[in-house]
């Protein structure tokens, strides 16, 4: 049966592999549409011209779509989620002792008959898909670009949230454009942290997401926390 960890970490890999089969899938399917929609578009054009020639420019549209979506295939492809994913978790864990890595592993697969495990997830376009993992004293961030982020939450003192924007410049139809984005950070503040340094610190794309992953915490630690 293996440790706890082992057990813990055979399911994170799980978890990642299966991201990457779906992802693939959904790159196999853009691969298969662009070529259509951008002939489709090549003759519809052509008719509204009055070029009803269906020849005309459809096959060059094709081509295209089909290097576009080959690209798209072989980028996907040539990154590896699956393994940056595991490096990530075995190198962030190196900092826990054993005990404290099998309690955390014992915790998350559910094991402690009196300890809740709540998962929530979201996903985007540029963020893929996130899923946070909590228990009472611990949280993990899961993401299928191979990120993988640990707080733990019986050590930490405070949680401080923040907004931040970020603003640049866009160029499209002859314009340059001021365009700002907001992010939401949640900084995790451990016992004796004396700096105005985090001691953890996960970015949202969205505030919704940041706050329902601080009620959970809240709710299953039964700690309020000073925010600052």
């Amino acid at each position: 049966m293996g440790t706890c960890y082992e057990r813990w970490f055979a399911r994170e890999e799980e978890w990642i592999k299966k991201q990457r089969k779906q992802q693939m899938q959904r790159t196999g399917l853009y691969c298969l549409i662009v070529p259509f929609a951008l002939s489709l578009l090549s003759l519809v054009g052509g008719l509204s011209n009055g070029e009803p020639d269906f020849w005309k420019g459809v096959p060059a549209s094709f081509l295209i779509g089909i290097i576009l979506g080959l690209i798209t295939w072989i980028g996907i492809g040539l990154s590896n989620p699956v393994k940056r994913y595991g490096k990530n978790i075995k190198k962030l864990l190196e900092g826990l002792s054993q005990t404290e890595r099998e309690n955390m592993a014992k915790q998350m697969l559910g094991e402690e008959t009196d300890i809740e495990v709540r998962e929530l997830s979201w996903k985007s376009w540029s963020e893929g898909v996130n899923v946070a993992r909590i228990t009472k004293d611990y949280l993990t961030f899961s993401c299928d670009k191979g990120a993988f982020q640990i707080v733990q939450l019986w050590k930490t003192e405070r949680i401080e949230l923040d907004v931040r924007e970020d603003t640049y410049r866009a160029r499209g139809g002859g314009m340059t454009v001021r365009v700002s984005d907001e992010s939401y950070p949640m900084s995790f503040y451990y016992r004796g942290n004396q700096t105005q340094q985090s001691d953890d610190v996960y970015i949202f794309g969205k505030r919704s997401w940041r706050d329902e992953v601080l009620r959970a915490i809240q709710e299953l630690s039964g700690e309020q926390y000073e925010n600052n």
